[in-house]
């Protein structure tokens, strides 16, 4: 059996991967006051009674107001697995929905533990308030890794996670079944100041972060999640120089929409890898979806921030990416920005050198890139729209614009996710069943040229020694000679429109857009089923596909 000391669950598992010092408890959460007698009662539940009763071994102890503050603590991470178990859980896998951590025998030391008004709930279950171990040390038997945490807390957990603990700190064997992840909630779980070295034969690392913590974590909602300040450091044989850091990344008030499918693919994952699921049902441990559950209560804000990476000698640098969503009555709105993503060479390494190397033959020196989106979604009609500005760019080189407008949003995605695991995608009409409640009143796609076109042709022609001009109109000829070949279900109008908008943008650049305005709301599972019969109504979908002249671009 693996040694399920929870405790240490983080710093762990970090370990294979500018600390502050920890803060204080939250001020919103006041210790329960409960009396020495009763504390010191949960604390045998808690195997905390005396110093080595379970995992957990310190130096002295002392009781404040309902607070326990352990002193001089030791984790003894005793391996008390069975000889077979390991080549067992090697084998099957582990079942799903439970928190499995592998962990080598060894110990972890910590100046202090705090422990907040332990006591026993109204069905005689041990639970706590606060949980806080400071200044961790962890260090690697073998000699290859060590590292510092300033603090890992937990607050407010429910009884089911009390009971991890309490299994943890036993350091016994037992059921790991027994513990069941799904049903933990608590106020926070974090870890603050995480520093970690490690190496081996021919790579080496450093880590660290400042904080990352899970607040408000409820059956299927997140109050806030965030990451700040990592930055990982190190070099490897095979890539060389791997840096990366990043500000933050975060997001508030996550909801089931997020949740739920995440739950329910882990939930099927973990049954598809386990001895134990029956004849191969691998969503017989797939949780029910949430009564009420909201396809659009996904989160409120989520952001990345400061993001710099070398791998190898290739630059990725993002300044900052948002995405917001708002619930304003009748409307959900949903907006996202990205400035900038930048991809630049740092020749010093043969990653970056190779990199210079193509993008220096279309003219560049890096590649940036922006978008931004905004959309609306109306409750009363389940209809979802774009508005403003919609698009994907990169610098002097293209941008794609996007319009949208499609109703009975609401209606397919419920019954997507209803349908999981059991849809058979390769049954058209059970498809085609799924995708009836969707239907399109407007769609629009448009890429406009900003230099890409030009810098390409420039690159072939130096290459092939060919003119620009001669491989511009090879190109075009290639579009005309590419429909010809093109399968008859395709709409002989469609292609005529396709070849002529293509060539014109490959001889003057600009745009090229795809439309479809249907007159009248086109139902998608419709249009699907006539591309598959080759018997589209071209004038009742409303297609279109033109070409734009550069002066007209943009506008």
């Amino acid at each position: 059996m693996k040694n399920a000391l929870i405790v240490t669950v983080s710093a762990l598992a970090l370990a294979a991967c500018g600390s502050e010092q920890g803060s204080e408890p939250d001020g919103d959460n006041v210790t329960t006051q409960v009396d020495e007698a009763t504390a010191t009662s949960a604390l045998a539940a808690l195997y905390l009674a005396e110093s080595g009763q379970g995992a957990v071994s310190w130096e002295s102890r002392s009781f404040n107001d309902g607070v326990f503050t352990f002193t001089g603590v030791t984790f003894d991470m005793e391996d008390g697995a069975p000889e077979d178990s390991d080549d067992e859980a090697g084998e099957d896998g582990d079942a799903g929905g439970e928190m499995e951590i592998e962990v080598e025998a060894g110990e972890v030391h910590a100046e202090t533990m705090t422990l907040s008004a332990p006591r026993f709930d109204a069905d005689g279950n041990v639970i706590f308030d606060l949980l806080s171990i400071d200044n961790i040390d962890i260090r690697d038997e073998n000699g290859e890794g060590e590292g510092t945490i300033t603090r890992f807390v937990i607050e407010q957990p429910n009884a089911a996670m009390a009971e991890a603990f309490a299994r943890g700190f036993s350091n016994e064997t037992g059921d790991e079944d027994d513990i069941n992840g799904e049903d933990w909630t608590y106020g926070l779980f974090a870890i603050e100041g995480l520093n970690f070295t490690g190496a081996d034969e021919s790579d080496d690392f450093t880590a660290a972060f400042d904080r990352f913590a899970i607040e408000d974590l409820g059956e299927y909602t997140i109050g806030r999640f965030e990451l700040t300040n990592l930055s990982i450091a190190g070099s490897s044989a095979d890539v060389g120089i791997i840096n990366i850091s990043l500000a933050e990344l975060s997001a508030d008030n996550i909801g089931e929409a997020i949740t739920y499918p995440f739950a329910a693919q882990f939930a099927m994952a973990s049954s598809s890898f386990s001895a134990d699921t029956p004849n191969e049902d691998i969503a017989a441990d797939m949780p029910e979806m949430p009564e009420g559950f909201d396809p659009l209560n996904t989160y409120e804000h989520a952001e990345i921030r400061g993001l710099n990476a070398n791998v190898g000698g290739v630059v990725v640098t993002l300044d900052s990416f948002t995405a917001d969503v708002s619930h304003n009555g009748n409307e959900v709105v949903s907006t996202g920005e990205m400035t900038p993503l930048v991809i630049a060479p740092d020749t010093n390494y043969p990653f970056g050198a190779q990199l210079a190397l193509g993008l220096g033959l279309m003219g560049y020196q890096q590649l940036e890139f922006v978008s931004a989106g905004a959309s609306v979604y109306e409750r009363d009609t389940d209809r979802s729209y774009t508005t403003g500005e919609n698009y994907f760019e990169m610098r002097d080189g293209f941008r794609v614009d996007v319009e949208t407008d499609i109703a009975g949003i609401m209606a397919y995605t419920l019954g997507a996710l209803r349908a999981g695991p059991m849809l058979d995608e390769s049954d058209p009409a059970v498809m085609m069943d799924m995708l009836r409640p969707l239907v399109l009143n407007n769609f629009v796609f448009r890429l406009e040229d900003q230099s890409l076109l030009d810098r390409a042709l420039t690159a072939a022609s130096a290459a092939q020694g060919v003119p620009k001009e001669s491989l511009r109109m090879q190109a075009g000829g290639l579009i005309a000679l590419a429909t010809l070949g093109a399968p008859a279900e395709i709409p002989r109008e469609l292609l005529a429109e396709f070849s002529t908008a293509m060539s014109a943008f490959i001889a003057e650049g600009g745009s090229v857009e795809l439309r479809i305005a249907p007159p009248e709301p086109l139902s998608v599972a419709t249009l699907i089923e006539q591309a598959g019969e080759g018997n589209i109504d071209y004038d009742a979908a409303g297609i279109s596909i033109t070409a734009i002249p550069p002066e007209d671009s943009g506008d």
